[in-house]
């Protein structure tokens, strides 16, 4: 049955609804969209409405590395949240539509959560913040 649902939503030109979970960031919980197959990864929020507050996407990596984020036809500000192989904000990079500059982790990270820029600052969440990935 699901197939046939995405089969009829991809030919009326749909997408097929991504996966989504909720996150916590320093006890803050976050609606996330799932990014975790390589394709999803590299399209990210490009085309994407507008993130609300309290959403984002979020990025699983198969294993923990150096990752490498830029605002490829994203048209809104987001922050790029890096988590850490200790499961805790490693940094956190903000970009803008149109900038060209990639932000790069400064240590391996198996996950990565862009949000709406400055929502996890005004929520106190930053470098050592913990994360709990969903269940």
């Amino acid at each position: 049955m699901a197939a046939v649902l995405a089969l009829a939503l991809a030919m009326t030109g749909c997408a097929v609804p991504a996966k989504r979970e909720v996150v916590v960031l320093d006890g803050v919980e976050i609606r996330v969209e799932i990014a975790e197959k390589p394709g999803d990864r590299s399209r990210g929020l490009q085309d994407h409405e507008p993130l609300a507050p309290g959403e984002g996407m979020l990025f699983i990596f198969e294993d923990a590395g150096v990752r490498t984020f830029a605002m490829k036809e994203v048209s809104f500000p987001i922050d790029v949240v890096f988590i850490g192989q200790d499961l805790t904000v490693s940094a956190i990079e903000s970009l803008s539509p149109g900038e060209s500059r990639l932000v790069t982790s400064p240590g391996p990270s198996a996950y990565v959560v862009e949000l709406p820029q400055g929502w996890a600052a005004e929520h106190g969440i930053g470098v050592g913040s913990e994360f709990v990935s969903p269940q």
